[in-house]
């Protein structure tokens, strides 16, 4: 108990000056005001500043309550080792309770060398406590950063060996961009000659083909000069050596599942029978004259 009363002590109030101050005019900075307010203090004290060491403690409509005393008696605290020293009551003159911790005059250039210490060791924990943050901030974008290139790396291994698989090796003088860009046009190629299921049967341009070659005729020879296949419409343009050749092809389409064969168009030439046979799915009218659907 007598070890607190010496760290904490009391000032006595006939020891104390007190003031109300006008800062309503003063600067915003606090080391300008804590100057400004000295000099107003000090017009209105029996001696000057030199020989005071004052706090002010803020009060409403910018007003504040002003506390000094004289240095040698906080000096004289100081040497019997307090740590805080405010009045023991203040003027009954004022309208509003005042808390008296908040007048604690060793602050400043009287600050007690123990709180000085306390902060600065405060103040490097926070520090430290910061730095630590960062550092690990710091490691972790590092890490992410390397896990980032090593997946990029990782990626760009894999497209080179699909480039390799379908265009083989690359020749020299050919940038990577080149052969991506052709994988791309030959992706979008396909996608062109690809179509959604229907009934149950995929119809994609490739089975189709080969359900076109499967009942072409093997008996007699025919010269194609043309032969487009898309998912709606298949073309074929040729020479037959006689109309009776080019007749059997036609049969031969007409059971073809899915498609539809227009009239054939023959025209007879010294060469031999040129013709002309388009098939039209039968799926693809479906859904152009299916009720709701447009044409």
């Amino acid at each position: 108990m007598a070890e607190s009363f010496k760290v904490h002590q009391r000032l006595p109030k006939e020891e104390c000056y007190f003031a109300v101050l006008d800062g309503s005019r003063l600067p915003f900075s606090p080391f300008s005001r804590v100057s400004a307010l000295g000099y107003l203090f000090e017009a209105l004290l029996p001696l000057s500043l030199t020989e005071m060491h004052a706090v002010y403690l803020p009060l409403a409509n910018r007003r504040y309550l002003a506390c000094g005393a004289e240095r040698n008696r906080l000096e004289a605290a100081l040497r019997d080792g307090a740590r805080t020293l405010t009045p023991a009551a203040c003027p009954p003159v004022f309208e509003q309770a005042i808390d008296l911790t908040a007048l604690n005059l060793l602050v400043r250039e009287f600050e007690p060398p123990a709180v000085t210490n306390v902060r600065k060791r405060r103040r490097r924990t926070v520090f430290a406590v910061s730095a630590a943050v960062v550092a690990l901030f710091l490691i972790g974008l590092e890490r992410r950063r390397h896990f980032d290139e090593a997946r990029v790396a990782r990626l760009l291994e894999q497209q080179e060996m699909l480039l390799d698989r379908t265009f083989g090796p690359a020749e020299p003088g050919v940038a990577a961009a080149q052969r991506r860009a052709r994988l791309l046009s030959e992706l979008r190629v396909l996608r062109r000659t690809r179509t959604t299921k229907a009934d149950g049967e995929g119809r994609g341009v490739p089975a189709t083909l080969g359900r076109l070659l499967d009942r072409w005729p093997k008996e007699e020879p025919l010269w194609i000069e043309s032969l487009n296949v898309s998912p709606a419409v298949i073309t074929i343009r040729g020479k037959a050596a006689t109309a009776t050749v080019a007749q059997s092809l036609t049969d031969q389409t007409k059971t073809l599942a899915g498609w539809s064969v227009d009239q054939p168009q023959f025209a007879q030439s010294d060469a031999g029978v040129h013709f002309t046979v388009r098939l039209q799915s039968t799926h693809a009218n479906s859904r152009a004259t299916r009720p709701g659907g447009r044409p």
